[in-house]
Formats: structure tokens, sequence, C-alpha cells
């Protein structure tokens, strides 16, 4: 009798250990914490993605340079972001037209001097803070351009 009522404390208390184990696992899984990303944020990823991609025309995709435009935000967390956001077909169109505008204003702003010719094959150490900072700033000066969905190139834009 005495061995029946142990075997049977020994079953409840497995079962309060596996419930427990379950539980807890369940609970570290469900209060996972996503990243919250603003607007701000997109934006500057937004950008941050078409230098890197022009510039990795020739050679392989880095996410790592996104790291210094968004230092609170991992590479992955960068990757994952934008790959939401390109679900959206407006985006995608956005991407394309600038992906084309930069493409003209990169090799206008090399051969005025207003940015540095960097070596191409360096595609995870390179001032993509200047390089944001200016192409943001030709967005505002060409809004126009780039909010119609017109991407003209630099040379060709003078008449509008």
């Amino acid at each position: 009798m005495i061995d029946e009522t142990i075997v049977y404390c020994l079953e409840e208390i497995a079962m309060e250990g596996a419930e427990e184990r379950f539980e807890t696992q369940y609970e570290q899984y469900s209060q996972r914490q996503r990243p919250v990303w603003n607007k701000e944020e997109d934006e500057l990823l937004f950008y941050a993605y078409i230098i890197i991609k022009h510039r990795s025309a020739k050679y392989r995709f880095f996410w790592s340079p996104v790291t210094k435009v968004l230092p609170h935000k991992t590479r992955e967390m960068c990757r994952r972001r934008f790959n939401v956001l390109m679900k959206n077909s407006a985006f995608q169109a956005r991407v394309s037209n600038y992906l084309l505008f930069w493409k003209d204003i990169y090799n206008e702003a090399i051969k005025k001097g207003d940015l540095n010719e960097e070596e191409e094959k360096q595609m995870k150490d390179f001032d993509i803070i200047n390089q944001m900072e200016y192409f943001k700033k030709i967005v505002k000066e060409r809004p126009k351009l780039v909010t119609s969905g017109l991407c003209y190139g630099l040379q060709r834009d003078k008449h509008l």
C-alpha cells in the first residue's frame, strides 16, 4: 500500500514538472519582443539599401553597413524589416525608381567632386552616412522627379 502511494506522488510531481517546463517554454516564446520600427528608421533603411544595392551591382550585397546608420538594429533585423517592406508593391516601385535615381546622382556627384569615389569592391567599410546625407539632400531639391515616378538622369532633367 505504501509503495502505491509513493508511486502516485512521484507521478504527480513528474507531471507538475512537465507542465511547468511546458509553460515556461511557451511563456518565453510568446513574450519574445519583436523590434519596433518607426517611419524615420524605415526611411533610413530604405536609403541605406539603395546605396548598398547600387554598390553591390558587381559584388556581393552586405547588410553590415546599415548598422552604421541604424546602430541599435542588427543587420538581420534590417534584412527582415526590408523583406517585410518589399511585400508592398508601391514600395517595390519606389525602390526601383530610387535605384535608377541614385545611380545618376552618384555618378554626377563623383564628376562634380561632391562625393569621393571609393573603391567599389569595398562593400562593408565605406562612407554610407555621407552618401546618404547627400542622397537625401538631392531628393529634397528634386522631389518632383522622384515622387512622380519619373527618374530622369540628372543631365537629362535640366529642362524640367
